[in-house]
């Protein structure tokens, strides 16, 4: 769960400034929580918001922790399956989006104002947090245009947690409220957690009018599900009590990993159209990613088109809608009075809040990728030649350029700081070559420029992924690869073998091919050989798959570079063809494949044989 930016993520390096004649994108509020190791109450100043955050913990006095990013709180994991001194695993990065600062939420347990044990469960309560909005980006949440907002999340603890509700809105949820209400019948746009409990955890559009919580009609009425009218006015614990949604209307929050412990980071993205809907409704939609997943906007769309009620345009009429003008319950807000951000739910980490204008701005725009040689890989000294993809434009018209950045010591503020930029503002650029003339580890970093020729300056830049690679004076193979598609063979019929190794030549390579199962297996002149004959011989009468790997090292890299292939192998070169798909001929009676004199006779055998029936005889 580490992906770490070479060059600090500011709110002057992240905005992208609208010109006259730019594509329009911009990133208007940036909240990395980079702040010090303390609570987050009095805590400001991030790109877009003003004044400073007010946070409440029902279960902590001194409210929600900022925690450093790269570390682990201590909270304690007491029902994992396996590991009873499992930690929660959340530090506040993500693979597959760029990080800063730190991330927020309940204090760990040795934060707490009654310091508890490091490694124990020491939760604390229900969580509600709010900030200013900068009236400048309030003034951008036009009729016509369209907001996006992500964030990073993660539950905090085992029992009775909640996944956080993230609200554009002009009020705070009630304190303790598990965002059921909000102050001063205030309105909001956002998503996600609930209410009711039973979807504490889900991903799903909703929205407050009022002070009140709505979200689709649907869910159940009575214990019938579809009859709902989408307003949520209890807090009910009960999976058929009115307001629940099925899986059709949400996402799963992802809890644990494929080892069993907690921590997942889920990346919340949220799409708002203002008054784009029919009758001039706005349209929310929210989605989720983990970090295995692809971060773009065609896949936030496949999403919604597998989930069509992840977006209030797609929201059914009710059976008996609370408006009837408005039976699908969809949001119709006044966006010009949305001054704050409100967070809210149970026992959560939050990190990474975006709002932007387009979907790239708030996942922190992918950058290059793709890096060859491959990220920390081992290499030849002397030239070397990177190359990557390219981000994608933001307009299908316009030209990607980029910085490369290449050198020995990344870090710029350590006394040996050693990047020199070795392209500027390459147009289209996908490759450089460089010089490692010794031993050692080398950086570079393709930082990209996607707004087109204008816009080539420090607020537009996308900042690549730090790569790296070793150069060694005797680097492995490059490339290990049997050409030799997978076969069919019988017993006793040699296959030819064929490999092409790539290396740098600089000490002779040693090869050993290897069989799986072995018995029966003879290489020929020897498994010791780049392109041998093999043989196999079996003895059963079922086939049997034997799997071939070709391992090859040199004499300053004893771990060997792989391939493998499989070979079926059939008593007999019939039963061979037959294990291609073929069919046995018509004409071949006796099953050897071949249609010759013996099959005649067998023919004859039975020549003018009468099967035909003499009278009525009972069914069988």
């Amino acid at each position: 769960m580490k992906t770490k930016l070479l060059l600090m993520l500011t709110a002057v390096t992240l905005a992208v400034v609208l010109t006259a004649g730019s594509a329009s994108a911009e990133l208007l509020v940036y909240e990395p929580f980079d702040y010090p190791d303390a609570p987050l109450n009095g805590n400001g100043g991030a790109l877009g918001t003003t004044g400073t955050w007010t946070t409440n913990d029902t279960g902590e006095a001194q409210g929600w922790w900022c925690h450093p990013e790269g570390e682990l709180t201590g909270q304690g994991d007491d029902r994992h399956s396996t590991d009873p001194a499992a930690l929660n695993l959340f530090d506040g990065t993500v693979d597959n989006l760029a990080t800063s600062g730190g991330f927020v939420g309940p204090a760990g347990p040795t934060d707490q104002s009654t310091p508890g044990t490091w490694g124990t469960r020491d939760p604390t309560g229900n969580l509600d947090a709010n900030i200013g909005l900068d009236p400048s980006v309030t003034a951008t949440f036009q009729s016509g245009t369209t907001t996006w907002f992500s964030y990073v999340a993660s539950h905090a603890d085992n029992r009775n947690q909640g996944s956080p509700t993230f609200m554009i809105c002009t009020d705070p949820t009630t304190n303790g409220s598990r965002g059921l209400t909000m102050q001063n019948s205030g309105n909001g746009i956002g998503g996600v957690g609930g209410p009711p409990r039973f979807n504490l955890f889900d991903v799903y559009p909703h929205y407050f009018s009022g002070g009140v919580h709505h979200q689709t009609p649907g869910g159940y009425l009575g214990g019938v599900l579809g009859g709902h009218n989408g307003i949520v006015t209890a807090f009910c614990s009960s999976g058929t009590c009115d307001g629940v949604l099925g899986d059709d209307a949400t996402r799963a929050w992802v809890v644990r990993d494929d080892d069993g412990y907690m921590g997942v980071p889920n990346i919340v993205v949220g799409k708002i159209e203002w008054d784009a809907d029919t009758g001039g409704y706005d349209i929310i939609s929210v989605v989720s990613f983990l970090e295995t997943d692809e971060l773009s906007e065609a896949a936030f769309d496949a999403i919604i088109a597998d989930k069509p009620l992840l977006s209030s345009k797609n929201w059914p009429a009710a059976v008996t809608p609370a408006d009837p003008l408005n039976p699908s319950n969809k949001p119709d807000l006044d966006q010009s009075q949305f001054d704050l951000i409100n967070i809210s739910s149970l026992k959560f980490w939050i990190d990474e809040i975006r709002i932007g204008t387009t979907f790239n701005d708030v996942i922190g725009a992918a950058g290059a990728k793709d890096p060859s040689p491959a990220n920390g890989a081992t290499v030849t000294t002397g030239n070397v030649d990177l190359s990557w993809t390219n981000a994608e434009p933001n307009s299908p018209s316009d030209s990607v350029y980029v910085d490369v950045w290449f050198g020995t010591e990344p870090n710029e503020t350590h006394p040996g700081y050693d990047m020199t930029k070795v392209v500027t503002a390459g147009q289209d650029t996908t490759n450089v070559q460089v010089s490692a003339p010794t031993e050692g580890t080398y950086y570079w970093q393709v930082n990209s420029y996607i707004y087109g020729a204008d816009l080539i300056n420090e607020p537009n830049m996308i900042a690549g992924s730090l790569w790296s690679f070793n150069a060694v004076a005797d680097a492995p193979p490059s490339s290990v690869v049997i050409d030799t598609p997978d076969m069919i063979t019988w017993s006793g019929e040699p296959v030819s073998l064929d490999a092409t190794v790539v290396d740098d030549g600089a000490s002779a390579l040693t090869y050993a091919w290897s069989a799986n199962p072995s018995e029966g297996v003879v290489f020929v002149p020897s498994a010791a050989v780049e392109d041998p004959t093999v043989t196999i011989t079996k003895d059963t009468d079922n086939p049997s798959i034997v799997t071939l790997t070709l391992a090859v090292n040199d004499e300053g890299n004893p771990t060997p570079v792989e391939d493998t292939m499989d070979i079926d192998v059939y008593d007999d070169a019939c039963q061979a063809a037959l294990g291609t798909g073929l069919t046995i001929a018509q004409t071949d009676f006796d099953a050897n494949c071949i249609t010759d004199i013996r099959d005649f006779a067998v023919l004859a055998a039975k020549w003018l044989d009468d099967y035909k029936a003499t009278a009525p005889i009972p069914r069988p």
